[in-house]
């Protein structure tokens, strides 16, 4: 009977990181999508990412 508490358990722990994992992605698509509509050419886009590169880097440096 414990063994099949255990496999429940397990099940359910891996829904749930299934669902969070789903969500994870989701939510990086959103932020990818909103990000890219505040870019208007390729130009643009390639300064967004060189800032964000520049500002990461000074965050581990710091």
């Amino acid at each position: 009977m414990d063994a099949l508490f255990i496999a429940l358990e397990a099940h359910t722990r891996d829904a749930a990181m299934k669902k969070t994992i789903v969500r994870l992605s989701l939510l990086v698509a959103i932020a990818g999508a909103l990000a890219m509509t505040g870019c208007n050419t390729v130009k643009g886009v390639g300064r967004d990412i060189e800032a964000v590169g520049e500002k990461t880097q000074k965050a581990i440096n710091d």
